[in-house]
């Protein structure tokens, strides 16, 4: 990991990294409600489930910050998959495996121009961005295939499900709602409104 504005370069007398700026606030709600003071000052975070699950990667990994942000990792390296798989289904294998390879590179190139710039967020940082653009892969995958297959119940209730998830980590994860009903409305007008 390379040193940003948002996890500091270790210094001493541990030469470890510490997160800073937006990393250090998820952190710090993080780190209050783990030694049992909630979020802490009795306010809700921005991010709540962001900090909850810092929470469950700092008890699975401890409080070194590499460990965590290797946990973090194994769960974000589904974004590529996800990306994979919204790519296939619309434009076919070829256009899956492109969007997916430019997740992971973007990712990479991300760590290196890291020291360089002062507003980035990749799978490094204790940030909110990536799980959030996981949740609206999720949400506009399973959504297209809910306007392909017809408008089934139950896809409507995990799509319902999956944009809740999301709006706690980021509430802007709200806006792929009403573009997603503009796009069943396109694609079969005449379906959409008994389902809705």
């Amino acid at each position: 990991m390379a040193p940003s504005s948002s996890a500091l370069a270790p210094r001493e007398p541990n030469y470890e990294t510490y997160p800073f700026t937006d990393a250090q606030i998820y952190d710090g709600y993080a780190q209050s409600a783990m030694v049992g003071n909630g979020y802490g000052d009795h306010i809700i975070p921005q991010r709540p489930l962001y900090v909850v699950m810092l929470v469950l990667m700092h008890t699975i990994a401890g409080q070194n910050y590499d460990s965590v942000i290797f946990v973090q990792s194994l769960l974000l390296a589904f974004f590529p998959v996800l990306l994979y798989l919204f790519g296939k289904d619309f434009f076919g294998r070829p256009v899956g495996i492109a969007i997916a390879i430019l997740a992971i590179l973007r990712d990479v190139t991300s760590n290196l121009a890291a020291p360089f710039t002062g507003n980035l967020s990749y799978s490094k940082l204790y940030l909110s961005e990536l799980p959030t653009a996981m949740m609206l892969a999720l949400f506009l995958l399973i959504g297209m295939r809910w306007i392909k297959t017809g408008f089934p119940f139950f896809m409507g209730f995990a799509m319902g499900g999956i944009l809740g998830v999301g709006i706690l980590i980021r509430t802007q994860v709200v806006a792929a709602f009403p573009l997603l009903i503009l796009f069943a409305l396109l694609a079969r007008p005449r379906s959409i409104l008994p389902a809705l």
